[in-house]
């Protein structure tokens, strides 16, 4: 999966794309980084990557193999860097493991944003 976003982000704001299961593994853009993260419906949630990147377009790829996701970043048009690791996908019960995308805040009023352009299946 190919999303490509600008950002406009707040200090709490994240922006990005992950899969979910009864455990779950996401990319976000924040203000300065992208970030790699896990967690699990206990609530807890560890950072697996933090990477400098500035700049508000963002291309993010998602991809899929052998029960594994892996996350890739840049902006459009230059080469994507790796995030991290591959990560194993865990199925959520009836649902199974599905990819989404979001913007969110923890703060309790933003007027921070993400345009997603586009979002891009494909099977390889």
């Amino acid at each position: 999966m190919d999303l490509s976003f600008s950002a406009r982000l707040n200090t709490q704001d994240r922006a990005g794309a992950g899969i979910m299961g009864s455990r779950y593994v996401y990319a976000a853009v924040s203000p300065g980084a992208v970030r790699l993260l896990e967690g699990s419906a206990d609530g807890v949630e560890r950072e697996l990557s933090v990477l400098p990147y500035e700049k508000t377009e963002l291309l993010l790829r998602m991809r899929i193999r052998d029960g594994q996701v892996s996350f890739f970043f840049g902006s459009c048009g230059t080469d994507l860097r790796p995030l991290g690791t591959a990560c194993p996908m865990e199925p959520g019960g009836w649902t199974g493991a599905r990819p989404g995308i979001f913007c969110l805040t923890k703060e309790s009023c933003s007027d921070g944003y993400a345009d997603f352009r586009s979002v891009r299946l494909y099977e390889r």
